[in-house]
């Protein structure tokens, strides 16, 4: 039933009011992006920062940012993710729980800010007509665009989308446009626009890429595995019931270490050829020559072969450790301030403890012993939990012991 969803998504997506796409400049902040989108033609009601390119800031900094920015007399609000929960905050700088704010019931005059985590699993009932800010980033693969996109219930509906790329992104795109344009249309392909076809065939294209890379890690990950199983096959077992010795662990653990240092003429100094990722694999499967998980290889390289592809790489390459700036990022350094040490309270048993649990002796007014007992309520007093606890909610009938609050010491 659900198969044709995938279809049914890019459908909607590729609907003419959908045919909206901007570029950005080179190392845009996060108020170069929100000063293009509060002047855009059509006014953007929600931001699906799927992309992460909103990095200069926290979602909160970004919210109250754009709502600045925005039409006062069109919007009052706007609403984000304050870690997982929705935050709605006014002009007045007000914050609320979105459950409970007027907002939640007047989402046409809010604007949404959700942060690459948020764009997908969440679900908010936005009014028709309303226009989302996809922002598209480096590696974008089609699962993720799909989820953003998608937050837009009413796609191909009353909802609409523009798309917003960083300048490496947009480069990808055009480089792409042009590969997929014979050579007597290159100079007429250059001069036209980016459209939807266009941003969808660099998604799909980054999906394959991260399909294809991810066999090869998926594949390391088999070799591993059949290195510990040979491992522990090769344990001498004299009956079922022997226990593992200091020795046999040892052992064990020797045979599955793997070296997190390798030799560069190993991983340079061997004769550079160009081959599939079957190819690579089936020689490495070999080399490793554990016939006991024949039936393991064999699915292995099956799934290696199906979607592997004829595209040739250097098998060097596989375990190299490379680093690349693929877009803009901010230096940050944390300082961790931990708590100051902290000494225990010393347990007292109150009398009054001990009476109450005599099932002999006379009934106690709990309200009377203040020393010993107390509302539940107190035992948020002096927390930062005492102004949500709702102390007027809780039955009358429950008690805490003074005791019981007591933990440290406080000065």
């Amino acid at each position: 039933e659900l198969q044709k969803t995938d279809a049914i998504v890019v459908n909607n997506l590729l609907r003419p009011e959908n045919n909206c796409y901007e570029s950005l400049q080179i190392n845009a902040s996060s108020e170069d992006i929100l000063n293009r989108i509060v002047t855009y033609n059509e006014i953007i009601n929600v931001i699906l920062d799927v992309g992460a390119l909103f990095i200069d800031g926290t979602n909160e900094d970004i919210a109250l940012k754009w709502l600045t920015l925005s039409d006062k007399n069109k919007i009052d609000y706007v609403v984000y993710f304050d870690s997982d929960s929705i935050v709605v905050c006014d002009r007045q700088r007000h914050r609320h729980r979105f459950e409970t704010s007027p907002a939640s019931e007047r989402l046409d005059l809010c604007i949404f800010y959700l942060d690459e985590i948020h764009t997908r699993g969440t679900d908010f009932k936005f009014p028709e007509r309303f226009r989302a800010a996809v922002t598209l980033g480096n590696g974008l693969t089609k699962d993720r665009f799909v989820q953003a996109a998608m937050r837009m219930r009413k796609l191909g509906n009353g909802h609409s989308l523009t798309f917003w790329s960083s300048h490496e992104v947009h480069q990808q795109i055009i480089t792409l446009k042009r590969q997929s344009s014979s050579k007597t249309q290159e100079k007429k392909v250059t001069n036209n626009p980016i459209n939807l076809h266009d941003i969808l065939r660099w998604v799909y294209e980054n999906t394959v890429q991260s399909t294809w890379d991810g066999l090869h890690h998926w594949a390391a990950q088999s070799l591993s595995y059949q290195r510990k199983a040979a491992a522990f096959r090769n344990i001498q077992w004299n009956d079922h019931q022997q226990l593992f010795t200091d020795s046999m662990m040892k052992e064990l653990a020797e045979a599955c270490w793997e070296p997190e240092i390798i030799e560069l003429k190993r991983m340079y100094g061997a004769r550079k050829v160009l081959q599939t990722v079957f190819k690579i694999y089936s020689t490495r499967y070999a080399q490793v020559n554990r016939h006991f998980l024949t039936d393991f290889q064999n699915e292995v390289l099956k799934r290696l072969q199906d979607y592997g592809g004829t595209k040739l790489r250097l098998s060097q390459w596989l375990d190299e450790e490379q680093q690349r700036e693929l877009e803009q990022e901010l230096e940050e350094e944390r300082q961790l301030e931990r708590p100051s040490p902290v000494e225990p309270c010393q347990p007292i048993l109150h009398e009054q403890i001990k009476r109450l649990c005599d099932i002999d002796g006379a009934m106690l007014k709990l309200d009377q012993l203040v020393n010993v007992f107390r509302p539940l309520p107190y035992a948020f007093t002096e927390t930062t939990l005492f102004d949500y606890c709702q102390a007027d909610s809780w039955q009358p009938n429950l008690w805490i012991s003074t005791e019981f609050q007591r933990v440290i010491l406080t000065k």
